[in-house]
């Protein structure tokens, strides 16, 4: 027991130094092929064991007020052991919500657990706005759990703030040790093969006040209350301003309304 004990104390300080300060040797391990994808789409998820496409969706459509859910997939990966990752995104016009390491009751199950291995402990934290940090390991010493080839280490939720151009999500900072790279020289490997995704949400139409993506009764009844003092212009997009004076009022709400009427 008191070698397991060790072993895990152990993974739990690594896996501190990756997570919180980044640190990483200089020199390749076993891992220094291996890649890492973000999958919009991971109900599909027959991924191969080097680095492909296969099952990879890395586009998507979206509007506002959709949740997204994404899955961070480690690829063509040898004995893993412990990983790192960061996914960056426009924190203006997407909100991250949550993460988990797998869902058991949808028979997902996260990489580092298909050989009947256990894990420390699922990270994913929010420490900067844009930036979510994940990071995980596998408790004990049986090498013979550490995973081959490819599949999901995370899965991500964010949710569509804003409308307009596409919204890009990038991989950065993405770490893996193998089950050897925990004795001494301590081995990490910086991984550099990325597959990012975007995510379509189309521009904002016009009369769109509160730029949710549709024009509608309540673009009219937003413009009202601008004009009337009882909700502040700061609040609204001023791009909808169609009369040139800098401010959101009565032309926009009758705007708003002929656009509405003219779709009905």
């Amino acid at each position: 027991m008191k070698r397991i004990f060790y072993r895990i104390k152990q993974d739990v300080i690594i896996l501190s130094l990756i997570f919180i300060f980044g640190i990483s040797p200089a020199w390749a391990g076993p891992n220094s092929s291996a890649g890492c994808a973000l999958d919009l789409n991971y109900e599909t998820r027959n991924y191969d064991a080097g680095i492909t496409s296969k099952d990879i969706e890395t586009a998507i459509e979206g509007k506002v007020g959709d949740e997204i859910w994404v899955g961070v997939i480690a690829q063509n990966v040898s004995n893993l052991d412990t990983y790192q990752a960061e996914v960056l995104f426009e924190a203006d016009r997407l909100s991250y919500v949550e993460g988990y390491e797998d869902n058991t009751f949808a028979g997902i199950k996260n990489l580092l657990k298909i050989n009947g291995g256990t894990t420390i402990g699922f990270q994913a934290v929010e420490n900067t706005p844009g930036k979510v940090n994940i990071a995980n390991a596998l408790t004990g010493i049986n090498k013979d759990q550490a995973p081959e080839g490819s599949g999901i280490i995370a899965l991500l939720k964010f949710k569509i703030l804003s409308c307009g151009s596409d919204i890009p999500l990038t991989l950065s900072n993405v770490k893996y040790m193998d089950s050897d790279g925990s004795n001494e020289p301590l081995v990490i490997d910086e991984i550099v093969s990325f597959t990012n995704a975007v995510i379509d949400v189309p521009e904002s139409p016009a009369g769109d006040v509160n730029r949710n993506c549709e024009t509608d009764l309540a673009d009219v009844v937003l413009a009202l209350q601008v004009s009337a003092g009882i909700t502040p212009n700061s609040i609204v997009h001023i791009s909808v301003d169609i009369d040139g004076d800098k401010k959101i009022g009565i032309p926009e709400a009758v705007n708003a309304l002929r656009i509405l009427s003219e779709t009905r």
